[in-house]
C-alpha cells in the first residue's frame, strides 16, 4: 500500500510544529514556571515527563525499552 504525499507532508509538518512549539514554550517560559493563558481556567506550565502517561513508571526507562523491542519482534 503507498502512502499519498500529503499525509507525509502532514505527518512531518505536525512533528515539525510540534517541535517548534516545544522549543518556543521552554525557552518564553522556562522550566518550572507557568503562564496564564484564561484567568482562572487554563494556564500553561513547562514540566518534564520521564515516564508514560501521567509519569508511570517514571526513570525506568529499561522497561520501556524492553516492550519496544517486543512489538518490533
Amino acid at each position: 500500500m503507498k502512502i499519498k504525499p500529503i499525509y507525509w507532508i502532514t505527518i512531518f509538518g505536525l512533528i515539525g510544529l510540534d517541535a517548534i512549539t516545544k522549543t518556543v514554550t521552554e525557552t518564553l517560559i522556562g522550566y518550572g514556571h507557568s503562564v496564564t493563558l484564561i484567568q482562572d481556567f487554563f494556564w500553561l506550565t513547562v514540566l518534564h515527563n520521564t515516564g508514560a502517561a501521567w509519569s508511570l513508571l517514571s526513570g525506568q526507562r529499561w522497561i520501556f525499552l524492553g516492550i519496544a523491542l517486543i512489538a518490533l519482534s
